[in-house]
């Protein structure tokens, strides 16, 4: 755009036509988009970050707690395994872990006050005896896993000799359609992708093998 003096002489200053700021203002608005997207991307992962390491931390002091019970247990360890509504109580000797499989920890629909208890029972060989209420235990224990965990899987098999396998799966979500929807139900082993969800949830499985202590 050119501008005029009042004796018809073309003024020197000239500005910006309206092509021109049309073309400035789109390439600015996708600048301004692609930083949008990078930083959330980045709050996404760091977000994943975050719940990855604590499910991790919690899996692995479960699976420390439940290798000591076998490694100072008693002699001769007995192990028993006692179904309850939703899950089972597991004992190793005098020490219980009573769990559930299909809830998470918390006060909300579809939650438990706790979903993996520990206690000690009375005496060896009565794991089934005084079972714990979940939502409201009885006694001395404590929950192992925070707010919004759940138990994938907890699996504790004799091998050979004095060797035992042990198999700790936890699994993070606040709500149940963070994780895979597999035949109409939920995999808590595994989280929808991240763009969609996912860092909101997070799944951590040890496996380790133990040998009792002579």
């Amino acid at each position: 755009m050119r501008f005029f003096s009042s004796n018809g002489q073309k003024n020197k200053e000239q500005g910006f036509t309206i092509l021109e700021l049309l073309i400035s203002t789109a390439v600015f608005s996708v600048v301004l988009l692609l930083c949008a997207t990078a930083i959330v991307q980045v709050g996404q992962i760091y977000y994943k970050g975050v719940v990855t390491n604590r499910i991790q931390d919690t899996s692995r002091k479960v699976a420390n707690d439940v290798i000591g019970a076998i490694q100072y247990g008693d002699t001769n360890l007995l192990h028993q395994k006692v179904p309850i509504t939703g899950g089972f109580a597991e004992c190793l000797g005098t020490i219980r872990y009573t769990y559930l499989l299909s809830k998470s920890v918390g006060t909300g629909t579809g939650q438990s006050a706790h979903v993996l208890w520990k206690d000690r029972i009375g005496a060896s060989g009565s794991c089934g005896l005084n079972p714990v209420n979940l939502n409201a235990p009885v006694g001395q224990g404590e929950e192992l896993l925070g707010p919004n965990m759940r138990v994938k899987d907890f699996t504790i098999n004799s091998l050979t000799g004095s060797t035992w396998q042990v198999t700790i799966t936890v699994a993070y979500g606040a709500t149940d359609d963070v994780f895979n929807l597999v035949g109409g139900v939920y995999d808590y082993g595994h989280c929808i992708p991240r763009n969609t969800g996912g860092q909101f949830c997070a799944v951590s499985s040890i496996t380790s093998y133990v040998t009792e202590r002579l």
